[in-house]
């Protein structure tokens, strides 16, 4: 069984990154991103700070793949599915069950929300047996911020 991570560090199109504010007015900035106003001066923005991105649990030719959010404080799991695992596929790149052949039309899933709250329980529990849980969201996003910065400041150096 393997685990990977993939960092999303933009959050695209996602209404549910304004819900978690607390307070205050809610909106997009000119990037999309979610923001909130500070209530004592209207000309500045705080951003979310939480990071997104997906835990793949792989097992054989498949892999449950979870697409989640944190800032440290919270997991949020915003969605999962099942997927065919790219490692399992054969040196020659030839799958290895027919299941996953037409990916344009496999089922990968409900939508997260509508699923059981006992199962959405027992995913966490999972995610988190595994260390993916609000405490790695939170090393996760100080990691991507350093990373961001290394490659500013690498960026910088060879402009």
């Amino acid at each position: 069984m393997t685990v990977e991570l993939v960092v999303d560090e933009q959050d695209e199109g996602d209404d549910e990154g304004a819900a978690l504010f607390e307070g205050g007015d809610e909106g997009e900035d000119e990037a999309g991103d979610a923001t909130k106003r500070d209530d004592d001066d209207d000309d500045e923005l705080t951003f979310d700070d939480s990071i997104v991105f997906t835990a793949a649990v792989a097992r054989g030719d498949s892999a449950l793949v979870f697409e989640c959010r944190s800032d440290g404080s919270y997991l949020q799991v915003l969605s999962v599915s099942l997927e065919p695992n790219p490692d399992a596929a054969g040196e020659e790149g030839e799958e290895g069950d027919d299941l996953f052949d037409d990916n344009s039309t496999a089922y990968l899933g409900p939508l997260y929300d509508e699923l059981d709250e006992r199962l959405q329980a027992e995913f966490e529990a999972y995610l988190a047996a595994r260390g993916v849980d609000a405490e790695f969201g939170g090393w996760l996003a100080e990691f991507a911020g350093d990373k961001e910065q290394r490659e500013y400041v690498a960026w910088l150096r060879r402009v």
